[in-house]
């Protein structure tokens, strides 16, 4: 029994190691914070409002987004949105890119830890 439950906690401690080496080198993590992404031409990056998933929630688990009284349905609109505020100063990305993939799964992944 003893030797069980050394074993479920080195697995444990594995495991959440792995996650947090995937989060740290995760492609998305570097967009998220830099702040010439998207075009933008200031020293602001999503990190700058952001830092560590602050005042984000748990995308995962939504499906609209009310952000200054405006209706989003999607993580993807609510990026670009942000993107294109005079704060941000960039330009909307392709919903469809790669880019917005990695940055969309750092989000996901960021409130899941």
């Amino acid at each position: 029994m003893k030797l069980l439950k050394i074993i479920l906690s080195v697995a444990i401690i594995a495991g959440v190691a792995l996650a947090t080496k995937n989060l740290l080198s995760h492609p998305g993590k570097k967009l998220f914070n830099d702040p010439g992404f998207a075009g933008s031409q200031n020293q602001y990056s999503c990190a700058s409002c952001h830092a560590n998933g602050d005042k984000i929630g748990n995308v995962a688990d939504k499906t609209s987004f009310l952000i200054v009284e405006t209706q989003y349905f999607s993580v993807e609109d609510v990026i670009n949105k942000a993107m294109i505020t005079p704060y941000l100063s960039g330009e909307p990305i392709d919903k469809h890119s790669q880019e917005m993939k990695d940055l969309v799964d750092y989000l996901i992944q960021l409130k899941a830890d």
